[in-house]
């Protein structure tokens, strides 16, 4: 059996999970939106940013993480 960790917080939306890791950066809101969006549009989810976790697919929740660390 194979346990896969998503690195994803589940009381989070997308948007929400890939903003946490610019919250050290303490940029204004808009910036940070602006990242978000464009972050997401590069691993092309930027039209599930509203879901939580349990919501999107396995492919979908191994992308997720991955803006917040760029």
């Amino acid at each position: 059996m194979v346990f896969q960790n998503y690195a994803i917080f589940p009381h989070l939306n997308v948007e929400e999970n890939v903003a946490y890791g610019l919250k050290r950066l303490k940029l204004d809101a808009g910036d940070e939106h602006q990242r978000v969006g464009n972050a997401l549009e590069q691993v092309r989810l930027a039209h599930l940013g509203k879901r939580k976790a349990h919501e999107l697919s396995g492919g979908q929740r191994q992308l997720s993480p991955l803006p917040g660390h760029w």
